[in-house]
């Protein structure tokens, strides 16, 4: 065993252009069948078809698909209704319905000028966008203002839905029910 692992070493050098698309590599021994000496069309197909899908091509220069947490998720919802957010302005409507595939967030670097007039101060900054939006003031105010007017809105029109007692009636025929019956009686 020790011999086919000194052999294994000595030939599965990786530095050798020659040996490096050899099928002796390192744990060559541990294997139960060799690899495919060649691949065929349609699983190079297939193969090259997956490596395509991972990136959005060379025209956006590789960009890859970003792993999607649950911070990142709240972000994309919270930049969908910006238009919600901020009444004041106006947003084209978004073109997709869903989470794009593949996207980018980027972070703004101010540049000197803009020390004293639009800069952000770090106490201020916040990691993700719907932790700046819960800590800016004016939009909790607007939010507050905003539910306030939903909740009171809802209250006023909820009295017209409200089940009302059922009151006794005849059955049919002009007769009254068993039930009324019983109440004359008693």
């Amino acid at each position: 065993m020790d011999s086919i692992r000194q052999l294994a070493e000595r030939f599965c050098r990786t530095d050798d252009p020659v040996m490096a698309k050899s099928a002796l590599t390192p744990g060559f021994e541990q294997q139960h069948t060799l690899p495919p000496y060649y691949k065929s069309r349609d699983i190079e197909k297939k193969e090259r078809r997956k490596e395509r899908m991972k990136t959005k091509g060379k025209q956006w220069f590789d960009m890859p698909a970003p792993e999607l947490s649950d911070e990142l998720k709240n972000d994309l919802k919270a930049i969908r209704m910006r238009d919600t957010i901020d009444p004041s302005r106006f947003y084209k409507a978004p073109d997709t319905k869903g989470i794009p595939k593949f996207f980018q967030i980027g972070k703004i670097v101010e540049g000197p000028a803009d020390f004293y007039s639009s800069r952000v101060p770090k106490k201020q900054r916040k990691r993700t966008i719907v932790e700046e939006l819960l800590a800016d003031a004016e939009f909790k105010r607007y939010r507050k203002r905003k539910a306030g007017e939903l909740f009171k809105d809802k209250h006023k029109n909820a009295r017209y839905f409200k089940k009302k007692p059922k009151k006794d009636t005849e059955g049919e025929g002009g007769k009254k029910s068993k039930r009324s019956q019983r109440k004359l009686i008693t």
